[in-house]
């Protein structure tokens, strides 16, 4: 079975065109080389195996330090709005108190 004959469900979102173009070139690219490797077209699809399995593991990773910095932007917020000083040294610090300060925060 090839699982990388399409590139759908790998990009979920519409939106994002030029991935879709880079999946999108690179499958017409897969298409052309998979006839010409013959007995070894397998190690086509170790290939893009190990490319989307890194490609994986950087999205986890970036997903994670997005996460790591919302939660601590929502920290420095909540401790701002009750009057809390102890994250003064924070390099956010000074930006949320003004958000705070400046009006109702969404």
């Amino acid at each position: 079975m090839n699982y990388y004959k399409t590139y759908t469900g790998i990009v979920l979102n519409e939106s994002i065109k030029p991935l879709k173009q880079f999946f999108a070139a690179l499958y017409k690219l897969e298409a052309q080389l998979r006839p010409r490797l013959g007995a070894h077209e397998h190690l086509l699809d170790e290939y893009l195996h190990t490319l989307f399995k890194a490609s994986q593991i950087i999205n986890h990773q970036a997903v994670s330090k997005g996460l790591d910095a919302s939660l601590e932007l929502y920290s420095l917020y909540t401790g701002i709005s009750n009057g809390e000083t102890q994250s003064e040294g924070n390099s956010f610090y000074q930006t949320v108190k003004y958000y705070v300060e400046s009006g109702p925060v969404v």
